[in-house]
């Protein structure tokens, strides 16, 4: 799912960005903790009271989901191709439960990627 590069990456980040889509269809950003289950090629997110939250909701409602991941040392500087590095999942979420614990699930339906591994913009279907 996740190549060599996108995993070391993420394993290396412990915070992202998660956009849901809101009660209104407008996108709401939540910032959040997150886990990456190689095994099952998934990005997961827990949190306190996670099913009380608006994101568990949103998800509920439409599970359609970009999760965005990058390196904050790295300024962006506008078109500068060499500056910033990151990593935007776009998926589909599904709420579970793990060791008792409310979880939202990512599974990747495309990834894109800046400066991972090389300079430049990389996108690509997973699944």
């Amino acid at each position: 799912m996740f190549t060599d590069t996108e995993l070391r990456f993420l394993e290396s980040r412990q915070q992202g960005r998660l956009a849901t889509i809101g009660p209104d269809d407008a996108p709401q950003i939540h910032p959040v903790a997150f886990v990456v289950d190689s095994g099952y090629g998934s990005v997961d997110i827990s949190g306190v009271r996670l099913r009380e939250s608006q994101k568990y909701r949103n998800v509920r409602r439409d599970p359609r989901v970009s999760l965005v991941v990058d390196d904050p040392s790295l300024p962006l500087r506008g078109f500068d191709e060499l500056s910033g590095r990151g990593l935007e999942i776009h998926g589909i979420a599904e709420l579970a439960e793990m060791s008792g614990a409310d979880v939202i699930r990512v599974r990747p339906v495309r990834l894109d990627s800046w400066n991972l591994g090389g300079s430049g913009h990389q996108s690509r279907f997973v699944g």
